[in-house]
């Protein structure tokens, strides 16, 4: 059984999960929200994943048709997705979603959604004119899967950002679910948005 809080780190968490893990993360929201930098300043590269992980990764690369592999070339050029060794017993990957106006977005965020352990809901804190995309990539999210997920505030660092309670009221969200102020660029910052989904993604109930 878990403790009811919150993990204050990669180690902590991974000391909680008990047993060797590769979790799937992705980052969805507007353009322009921030998701790429997000993920370039958590990212540590395939690299430093550890040998089974590797393995699995390099199976798939193998494994894998033309189309997902262009993808998959795209993606890194982009830096839309980012490999993190958390600790001996966890990798993570985090995955950058395409934009809600993005003509195949849908049928990437189906995909995605399936593979996914969860999900950071990212958003531009000085851009209310985006919250409307940033609610309907919400809602469509949790249709396809309802995954553990958190919002990420982001840019809290420029004029103008609005405050968490005030973009909560804007988007009509509830108390119960999670808005963490958010710095992308800054990686302390980012790791705390990281650590509160995961949180969520292992107090989850076994389904």
């Amino acid at each position: 059984m878990f403790d009811s809080g919150r993990f204050d780190s990669y180690s902590d968490f991974a000391y909680n999960v008990g047993m060797a893990r590769t979790i799937n993360i992705t980052i969805a929201g507007p353009s322009g929200a921030g998701k790429t930098t997000f993920i370039r300043t958590l990212d540590q590269g395939v690299a430093t994943l550890s040998a089974q992980a590797r393995l699995k990764h390099e199976h798939w690369l193998q494994s894998a048709n033309p189309e997902e592999i262009a993808e998959y070339n795209h993606r890194r050029e982009k830096a839309d997705f980012g490999a993190i060794r958390a600790s001996d017993a966890l990798n993570i990957w985090l995955y950058g979603s395409l934009a809600p106006s993005h003509v195949r977005h849908l049928l990437a965020w189906e995909i995605l959604s399936m593979g996914s352990d969860g999900t950071i809901f990212m958003l531009d804190s000085t851009r209310p004119d985006t919250f409307n995309m940033a609610l309907y990539t919400m809602r469509t999210f949790q249709k396809m899967a309802r995954l553990p997920f958190v919002v990420a505030a982001n840019k809290q660092d420029l004029p103008g950002a609005l405050g968490v309670e005030e973009i909560r009221r804007r988007l009509g969200l509830p108390e119960g679910v999670v808005i963490d102020p958010c710095v992308s660029t800054d990686k302390k910052s980012a790791q705390h948005v990281l650590v509160e989904v995961l949180t969520r993604i292992v107090k989850r109930p076994a389904r």
